[in-house]
């Protein structure tokens, strides 16, 4: 069986690793890998942010393409990169076993559970204060003193998920996309320039970054959201709760782990083995046979 890479759509940075740069291309095309020594039978994930895109195989290197105007890309160059490149200077001898990207940055993180990040720190994405760090095209490893074993990006934040399953956020939380409760003298805390525990939340599986808005879930299977709820994507009311700088617990929905969850621009995706508990309070949508207990199950919610 052969594979091939394929891509298409906005361009305008290379993002698509097709040699050139277009406004859109609308039709997918093959990418060709020639010149840098990635298989596409050995791509493990692919990942993207406004203008640029990671890859990631399944021996742990890390090859990027696209937009690199604050280093997002990875390479000593302002200039947009058009074809995959291998990251292999500063992620040399490391072995990678999950990325992401922000908007205009991005994340590696190692077998050992060390965090490696680069890109644009203007809102404090990075765990640096914006003073101290613009934007840096030379991945550098993040200490916090904890092993990670889960990373996301928002558009200007960051949600690292740690060995003891807590939450540890960095970047704007003007939206409440952080989660910290605490105030400081201007009211809600709308930025973490440090990497900050989420102290109402333990006991997590997995973390999810949206736009503006930031899903959890525990081991219990119960969902917790904050951020912006503009579109539903919290999965609340609306206007009720049109947003939410404290973590809330989705009493009308449940999972049974394990379970994939997903956050789009502002909405949510979970894909999930058996189907748990529910109400009629949330919108959700099942496209599976719930006949079988074993069968998987897809949910999704915003506002209609």
């Amino acid at each position: 069986m052969s594979y091939s890479l394929m891509s298409w759509g906005a361009n305008s940075h290379g993002q698509l690793g097709q040699g050139i740069e277009s406004e859109e291309c609308v039709l997918p095309c093959e990418v060709d890998l020639s010149k840098c020594s990635l298989e596409p039978k050995k791509i493990k994930k692919i990942v993207g942010g406004a203008g640029h895109t990671l890859i990631l195989d399944d021996s742990g290197r890390v090859y990027s393409c696209g937009w690199n105007n604050k280093g997002q890309v990875g390479f000593p160059t302002k200039d947009s990169i058009l074809s995959f490149r291998e990251l292999n200077e500063k992620l040399k001898n490391k072995v990678i076993v999950d990325i992401a990207c922000g908007w205009d940055c991005s994340a590696a993180l190692t077998i050992e559970g060390t965090l490696l990040l680069w890109g644009s720190n203007r809102f404090g994405q990075l765990g640096k204060h914006p003073n101290s760090l613009q934007w840096t095209h030379e991945p550098f490893e993040v200490v916090t003193g904890r092993k990670i074993k889960g990373i996301s990006m928002g558009l200007r934040h960051t949600a690292l998920l740690t060995e003891d399953c807590k939450i540890l956020v960095a970047g704007t939380g003007s939206k409440g996309q952080l989660g910290l409760s605490f105030s400081n003298s201007k009211g809600s805390l709308n930025a973490a320039y440090s990497f900050t525990e989420v102290l109402t939340l333990s006991d997590i599986e997995s973390v999810s970054c949206g736009q503006y808005h930031t899903i959890a879930v525990a081991k219990d299977g119960n969902i917790y959201a904050f951020g912006d709820n503009k579109y539903g994507q919290l999965g609340l009311n609306t206007d009720a709760c049109p947003k939410t700088f404290i973590p809330i617990k989705l009493s009308d929905v449940q999972f049974k782990l394990p379970i994939n969850m997903y956050s789009g621009w502002s909405h949510v995706i979970v894909l999930n083995v058996r189907y748990y508990k529910t109400r009629k309070a949330i919108n959700l949508e099942s496209y599976a046979d719930r006949k079988s207990s074993e069968s998987a199950s897809s949910f999704c919610w915003l506002r209609t």
